[in-house]
């Protein structure tokens, strides 16, 4: 990690994001100072609710050069709930969203009582080619170890890089949506998930549920499909009001 105070979170940064004596909007301001160092004051926000790990989202990008890549293991709420809008605008103005991953049959940590996914990103400052990104939701549905052998020696090492290499040729030269006996990949323009959280009445981006990408089953999207031009959010036929959360 690198020292610079400008360039990264501190140490006395992360102490206080760790650290169990200071309670939640002490730590989480001072995580907000970092962000304004990165983008500008008031440029980078999240929702209150917003767990830290979505903050890494924004300071992480800061990082990257044009073309850059940025991928992290976090929790996967962020796909459905409501301040995980902010990250799905972030991700969308910014960048090509090269794949989002989660298994659909196993914890890969046993003792965290959260599901997770690996989000890859790509930074690009061009619209155009942001809207035309191809963005690949992968279900895995087989066990890591089935797919990555362990590593055991030299010989083995090299087996397994190949097979890291063979999964991700798979999910990213994936041309349409795919499903077999390992993997099961939903590939979606990436201008179609802006126009779906898009609200033309508040003219900003509302966002949408993308858990559904990885874990709803090929009727439903048969279904949305052809119901099509029958169907509406509810928000656009009624007003919706929630209650306390």
């Amino acid at each position: 990690i690198a020292s610079s105070h400008e360039a990264m979170l501190s140490k006395e940064e992360f102490e206080a994001i760790s650290s169990p004596s200071e309670d939640s909007t002490t730590y989480k301001g001072r995580i907000l100072e970092v962000l304004d160092r990165d983008f500008g004051k008031g440029q980078a926000r999240l929702s209150k609710r917003a767990g830290i790990y979505a903050h890494f989202f924004l300071h992480g990008a800061s990082f990257l050069a044009p073309g850059g890549r940025l991928g992290l293991v976090t929790s996967n709420s962020w796909l459905d709930v409501h301040y995980g809008t902010d990250i799905q605008r972030f991700f969308l103005e910014r960048f090509k969203i090269v794949a989002i991953l989660e298994s659909r049959c196993e914890r890969w940590f046993e003792d965290a009582a959260v599901n997770v996914a690996v989000t890859i990103v790509e930074q690009c400052s061009d619209e155009n080619l942001r809207n035309a990104n191809q963005v690949r939701f992968v279900g895995l549905k087989r066990p890591l170890t089935q797919l990555v052998p362990q590593s055991r020696d030299v010989a083995s090492d090299a087996t397994r890089w190949y097979a890291i290499e063979q999964l991700v040729s798979r999910v990213e030269q994936a041309p349409e949506s795919y499903e077999d006996q390992d993997i099961r990949i939903r590939v979606v323009r990436q201008e179609d998930l802006w126009a779906e959280g898009w609200d033309e009445e508040e003219g900003s981006y509302l966002g949408a549920k993308w858990g559904k990408y990885i874990i709803a089953p090929d009727v439903y999207f048969e279904v949305r499909r052809r119901a099509a031009s029958r169907v509406l959010p509810l928000r656009k036929a009624a007003r919706i009001r929630y209650g306390v959360k």
